[in-house]
């Protein structure tokens, strides 16, 4: 009988154990996704001084497969005056802010370019 409800015991801390880590997870994905929207918005509206209709869209995705120095959550922004391009914006961990910029255009013959932000 000890046995058993040893391992009962054993079973119900495990799926606690789980239960609260994929919770945390979950609110740091979130907190993560708000800073970066915050702070690509922030360079957007603010330091570059876009209005609100040069830009036709922001989307925010995450990439796991970025996952090192800069947040996995993107933000993928097309501009009203180039509707075929997408502009990408990595936010760097460490400081919060924007360092690399992608590019990528619908049209094939243009390869996709990466370029740093300037301080």
């Amino acid at each position: 009988m000890k046995t058993i409800l040893s391992i009962i015991a054993a079973i119900l801390i495990v799926v606690i154990g789980f239960t609260i880590y994929v919770k945390d997870t979950s609110k740091q994905q979130k907190s993560n996704e708000r800073l970066v929207e915050r702070t690509v918005e922030q360079y957007l509206y603010e330091e570059k001084k876009y209005n609100k209709n040069e830009i036709k869209a922001i989307s925010y995705k995450n990439n796991k497969k970025n996952n090192g120095e800069y947040f996995s959550n993107q933000s993928y922004v097309i501009f009203a005056d180039e509707p075929n391009n997408e502009y990408i914006y990595y936010v760097k961990k460490d400081d919060k802010r924007i360092k690399f910029i992608g590019f990528a255009s619908v049209d094939p013959k243009v390869k996709p370019v990466h370029e740093k932000v300037s301080d």
